[in-house]
């Protein structure tokens, strides 16, 4: 097996060893040494713009993998079921308690798929997509539209960049800006996800928008069917990552079992520091 040497910083991942599931692949006891290096290693997410072509495809051929063996499909659907309450839309039984867990949830979700991913290959890591710099659905992912069967139904990827007249641009630098400097974490999710944007002066709702730029699958709660998904909410924990650094003390407010983020086992806590994890950003 082949592994690439792709960026990586030595810390620990004990969190990383807890919740990997490399009992789905089987290696020679070379290969299970170099798994051992590179599991012992924290990962760094890079820019999308910055993969050589290797890793972009390395990545894509892994996301078809799990596509092909319904694990995607299985994680796609987990999005589909708001009983999780991970969001903080008006419309939700709690919508204060989906707004805390906002942030936690979705870093725990995309935790998760970049864990099957690394069960194949321990170098694999999912890129974000920083839609302030790159103002287009990057060009290697224009074409990665594949069918995902959910529930025995196959959804397909569609997409209508641009086209929805309410959200017609994407989140500029000046926008997140606004959004690191709020100085709560109610405040901040609040102004990331972006039900509440007008109140903190936002040109745009920052996550939402980005999800309706899309449009198509990616605008409804099927949204993680598209790869972009993935990109963007990396992006998206990226900010709060960065926001966390000048704010190492300011955390959800949960309690009880909104502390847990179901349907895994994570308590919020433990969700705080992405070093803990095993995974920091180059930027």
């Amino acid at each position: 097996m082949n592994i690439p040497q792709f960026a990586f910083r030595t810390k620990n991942m004990e969190a990383q060893h807890r919740h990997s599931h490399f009992s789905m692949f089987f290696f020679t006891p070379h290969e299970d040494e170099e798994i051992k290096r590179l599991t012992t290693e924290s990962l760094v997410r890079k820019n999308q713009a910055q993969m050589t072509r290797d890793e972009k495809d390395l990545f894509l051929e892994g996301i078809e993998i799990l596509i092909n063996m319904g694990e995607y499909g299985n994680l796609a659907s987990y999005h589909a079921n708001m009983n999780h309450n991970m969001h903080g839309h008006p419309q939700m039984p709690r919508p204060e308690v989906g707004a805390q867990r906002f942030l936690p949830w979705h870093r725990a979700y995309v935790f998760e798929l970049e864990q099957s991913l690394r069960a194949w290959n321990p170098s694999l890591y999912i890129p974000y997509w920083d839609w302030t710099i790159d103002r287009d659905i990057p060009d290697w992912l224009k074409n990665f539209t594949p069918t995902v069967v959910i529930n025995g139904i196959p959804r397909n990827v569609q997409r209508r960049p641009g086209l929805d007249p309410a959200a017609n641009k994407l989140p500029t630098a000046n926008d997140i800006n606004i959004v690191k400097q709020q100085q709560t974490f109610t405040k901040f999710t609040d102004a990331v996800e972006g039900w509440k944007y007008r109140t903190f002066g936002l040109e745009t709702d920052t996550h939402n928008r980005v999800h309706r730029w899309i449009g198509g699958i990616m605008a409804t709660s099927l949204s993680p069917v598209d790869i972009l998904f993935w990109l963007h909410h990396v992006n998206i924990d990226r900010i709060w990552s960065q926001w966390q650094e000048n704010n190492p003390n300011l955390h959800p407010s949960l309690n009880g079992n909104d502390a847990i983020m179901d349907p895994w086992t994570y308590n919020e806590s433990e969700l705080r520091k992405t070093v803990d994890l095993g995974y920091v950003y180059d930027s």
